[in-house]
């Protein structure tokens, strides 16, 4: 399939370098710097029979191109594929051991190498739902990435720093979570429901592989000073095993939450618990 990639304004300074790299390498492709909203643009792209979309952006771009391939149940058309150039850092492209860079990350859109991809549904008892593939955090992570991106907008990259301190201070909540048969009821400051190993550049879920039908829950207490003294043993996965940490996993899954504690897919904060994710198996095609 011909790829069509969506480019996220604040990346349009890479298109001339992916653009010769493309054309170097004899990829056909089309090309559109995004106006407006990336799911938009590429629901507009699926409507005009592109089924090939690549997020030249993060992890959130990706994102907005998952939910425009997805309907309520399932995916919208058979055989849809996607793919990432990461121009920020972006935990679907580290699970796949892919360049953290767009320009180099061209080289997956070559060849016929496809990853039949897992995607899995977050939804509220407040009626909102998002489809996601990398993960999900319901306490510190959806905190962090609503401060995060606040802060981004008014102070730059920096804004990411403060985030995670604000975050930090506002997290620890109570939770009852279900998942396959098992069940647990406690403090922590985050849950992780991992499809992939990494979010961001922290290998945060480490048992994860986006193709065995099966979501990971790893529940993160204790005290939470130590989250920003572990965040060495996180980016290599190893934090786990750990007292610390509650390890689950099923294909269903429930959060709920003592309070107004938000949600976060993919670095998109979009409801507050209670939430329930479900799963389809090998939904969309990646390009690797």
């Amino acid at each position: 399939m011909r790829p069509h990639l969506l480019v996220e304004p604040w990346a349009s300074s890479r298109v001339a370098e992916i653009e010769d790299e493309l054309t170097r390498s004899g990829v056909d492709y089309s090309l559109e710097v995004v106006d407006g909203s990336t799911q938009d643009a590429a629901a507009r792209a699926r409507d005009e029979g592109r089924l090939f979309l690549v997020a030249v952006g993060d992890d959130r771009s990706a994102n907005a191109v998952v939910n425009a391939l997805m309907g309520e149940s399932g995916p919208l058309v058979e055989g849809a594929g996607i793919g990432i150039l990461p121009a920020r850092e972006s935990g679907l492209a580290r699970t796949f051991g892919m360049p953290q860079d767009p320009v180099l990350a061209c080289r997956t859109l070559r060849g016929d190498e496809w990853f039949d991809l897992d995607v899995a549904l977050a939804s509220t008892d407040e009626g909102g739902s998002r489809w996601f593939v990398v993960a999900s955090e319901v306490g510190f992570g959806a905190r962090q990435a609503r401060a995060g991106e606040r802060l981004r907008r008014r102070i730059g990259r920096s804004g990411d720093l403060l985030g995670f301190w604000g975050a930090l201070a506002a997290s620890g909540d109570g939770f009852r979570i279900s998942a396959g048969r098992r069940t647990w009821e406690g403090q922590a400051w985050d849950v992780v429901v991992g499809n992939c190993q990494f979010i961001g550049g922290l290998r945060h879920s480490p048992r994860s592989f986006p193709g065995d039908g099966t979501l990971d829950v790893l529940i993160l207490t204790g005290s939470k000073s130590a989250a920003f003294r572990r965040l060495p043993e996180m980016r290599r996965g190893e934090h786990v095993p750990s007292p610390e940490v509650t390890e689950m996993s099923g294909s269903r899954i429930r959060i709920e939450a003592d309070g107004r504690v938000p949600v976060h897919v993919d670095g998109v904060v979009f409801g507050d618990a209670p939430v329930e994710y479900s799963l389809v198996p090998q939904a969309l095609r990646l390009k690797v």
